[in-house]
């Protein structure tokens, strides 16, 4: 759930009201049991990410407002809605942001269950129904879009989250433990599954059997991508093999699937295109057929490789040291004054240093671009990670000036321009990131627009590396460097395609897709050119 805000609860699904165990914090009491909840709880931060709150039986609320048909608070109609089939009648991203809005202001909202049953078997779906108190459609729908996940007991929690959430949950896992071993179900397991039984796995099955003290994750508002089914995704098939299929991915939909959404992405799409699978179906059908290989940003389209199994997978990967060519085109803003410099000064090799996975708090996760001076550890404040700048390197061999595209409105202070790229490093965002840092901003990149000021960048690396005595930023709010003059923050990834494709893929070794001579594959137009 990369830089999406979170609602996030634990509930201690709990049949036996005897056994129950009671988690305090600031002296109240978060208690389930299946006729009521006897006490409420205070908000528990950084848990999983987000927030612990109390969540009721029938009481299904967020930050107190009730989760019933009141018109005045969240409804089971805009739920419905979030999840409703493509039929023609579907709303498209803007509504949907705003139904979520109205569902508890936040795009993901997340319910964390532990099951403490020792008197009868419950299905996956009884358990979601029952005490998330769900309309049985909105729990099937929300199977169907895998966004419900599993673990046999709890996953272990991060360090940095509160002691005392972390004492509750640790306790959890060492009674499940515990059980485990006492039934006997531990030694009839083989090292590998000892091995992962904190592995939390996606679920779209609603009669999963759900055993004692098992961990359930329901993502309760998926984020659709609306573009998924209005894809022709037969004439997104470049090129396939035995091994393997090449696609020409849209912008604006995610490669393999989110966390929240295991139907709408180019995995899926996929399975329509070159399988013959229904949009029903492609998700189940991708998930047991299909691999992802390369991936390229939710944002950018262009050339990506699945495979049809893991071997393919394996060699593919083995072979991207040098043996393989990756080329895009960029359409970016220049400075209209003296731009032809401008644009010869960054032709040739383009080499900068980053920091990858740069997270601060109310920022989605981004490379930041740094000086060559920056080797040393950056500590993360949110996530307690230490990060290390890496070196990220492509060569532009060409740039055209464009008169301007069609349903882009471009600033009278700048002009266009299409790069040529070569890829020689592949960091995530590499191409986004340097050329932003370069004074060049893709197209319609929100996220990387802002960064085009040194001073901006310099700012965020400050917030994370200064520090006072008591260990806190010098800073007070990191974000005053992404905001407008009127507090709205700027720096989003974009919902749409940016003007970024991977258009050319080169093989110097074609054996790995079946052929005795060097294999290219090529991308349609990007959709600057057929605007």
């Amino acid at each position: 759930m990369l830089g999406r805000q979170t609602h996030t609860a634990l509930s201690i699904v709990s049949l036996d009201c005897v056994r129950q165990r009671v988690c305090k914090y600031s002296e109240r009491v978060v208690r389930l049991s299946v006729s009521q909840a006897e006490a409420g709880g205070d908000s528990l931060k950084q848990f999983w990410g987000g927030d612990m709150r109390m969540a009721k039986k029938n009481d299904f609320s967020v930050d107190g407002m009730p989760f019933s048909e009141d018109a005045n608070g969240p409804r089971v109609e805009d739920l419905r809605c979030i999840l409703s089939e493509h039929d023609g009648t579907l709303e498209n991203e803007s509504s949907w942001r705003m139904r979520r809005k109205r569902l508890g202001l936040a795009p993901a909202w997340v319910e964390h269950l532990i099951v403490h049953n020792r008197h009868e078997t419950m299905r996956l779906s009884e358990i979601i129904r029952d005490f998330l108190s769900l309309p049985e459609d909105v729990v099937e729908r929300l199977l169907y879009f895998g966004a419900v996940h599993m673990s046999r007991i709890a996953p272990a929690t991060p360090p940095s989250i509160d002691p005392k959430v972390r004492d509750c949950i640790s306790g959890y896992r060492e009674e499940a433990l515990a059980y485990i071993k006492e039934s006997g179900e531990f030694d009839r397991m083989d090292h590998r599954e000892r091995q992962t039984l904190s592995k939390v796995r996606r679920v779209m099955d609603e009669d999963t059997v759900v055993p004692l003290f098992s961990y359930v994750r329901v993502h309760l508002v998926p984020k659709r991508f609306n573009l998924f089914y209005e894809v022709d995704w037969a004439s997104r098939v470049v090129a396939q093999g035995d091994d393997y299929i090449v696609m020409d991915k849209p912008g604006g939909l995610p490669v393999p699937p989110t966390v929240d959404n295991a139907v709408e992405n180019v995995l899926s799409g996929t399975a329509c295109g070159a399988l013959g699978a229904s949009h029903v179906e492609a998700a189940r059908v991708a998930m047991e057929s299909l691999f992802v290989t390369t991936r390229i940003d939710h944002p950018t389209e262009g050339l990506v490789i699945i495979g049809k199994n893991s071997k393919f997978v394996g060699r593919f990967n083995a072979s991207m040291n040098g043996r393989i060519q990756k080329w895009y085109r960029a359409a970016v803003l220049v400075p209209k004054d003296n731009h032809d410099a401008r644009i010869r000064d960054i032709l040739g090799d383009m080499t900068h240093r980053a920091i990858m996975n740069f997270k601060l708090k109310d920022l989605p996760y981004l490379t930041l671009i740094v000086d060559d001076g920056v080797m040393g550890p950056v500590p993360m404040r949110n996530t307690g990670k230490v990060l290390q700048s890496v070196e990220c390197r492509m060569i532009v061999h060409g740039a055209n000036e464009l008169d301007g595209i069609r349903g882009y409105l471009c600033p009278d202070t700048h002009v266009i321009y299409e790069l040529d790229i070569e890829l020689l490093t592949g960091r995530t965002h590499q191409i986004r990131a340097q050329l932003s840092a370069a004074g060049f901003p893709i197209i319609r990149d929100s996220l990387y627009a802002p960064l085009t000021s040194e001073s901006v960048r310099q700012g965020l690396l400050s917030y994370a590396r200064q520090r006072d005595n008591d260990g806190e930023s010098k800073i007070d709010d990191e974000c005053q460097y992404v905001r407008d003059e009127h507090g709205r923050r700027l720096a989003e990834e974009p919902e749409g395609a940016i003007a970024l494709q991977a258009y050319q893929l080169y093989a110097h070794d074609g054996s790995i897709f079946g052929s005795s001579e060097p294999v290219a594959f090529q991308a349609g137009h990007p959709w600057w050119h057929n605007a």
